[in-house]
């Protein structure tokens, strides 16, 4: 008889999603995050359409980050749909220009907000944080 495999049992990994237009900027990101966290899963759009598109393939994430201001859709509709289709995921915004939407955002589309840049370690805590992960990493700085 094959062994069962429990699900309480196995642990899955954090999943992130980064969302800006800046290629730079996501990658750097996801450098970071991937340095101080290897075991999660990171995954990265440069658009609000393409972060949907990964969503509806790959499924909810843990915690998403996004940008304000992007090109195709901005990172307030984008936090409006992510909330009415996957109202569990914690959504994150990581914008220069949150503070013309602070009243219009906070507690309603997004569950935290960093203007940009973010330190590192105000980065990662937040994603540790959000994603419940019980182990911070170390950061510099």
């Amino acid at each position: 008889m094959a062994a069962r495999l429990h699900s309480d049992c196995v642990q899955r990994a954090t999943r992130i999603l980064l969302v800006d237009d800046e290629r730079m900027v996501l990658r750097a990101l996801r450098r970071l995050v991937l340095s101080l966290h290897p075991e999660w899963e990171v995954l990265c759009a440069r658009s609000a359409t393409a972060a949907l598109g990964l969503l509806s393939e790959h499924g909810p994430v843990d915690v998403m980050v996004t940008d304000l201001s992007m090109p195709d859709v901005d990172g307030v509709t984008l936090l409006g749909i992510v909330k009415e289709r996957y109202p569990e995921m914690v959504r994150v915004i990581h914008s220069a220009h949150i503070e013309s939407f602070v009243p219009q955002l906070l507690g309603d589309l997004c569950h935290e907000m960093l203007g940009k840049p973010a330190g590192a370690a105000e980065l990662v805590g937040t994603l540790e944080t959000a994603s419940g992960s019980s182990k911070p990493a170390l950061v510099a700085g």
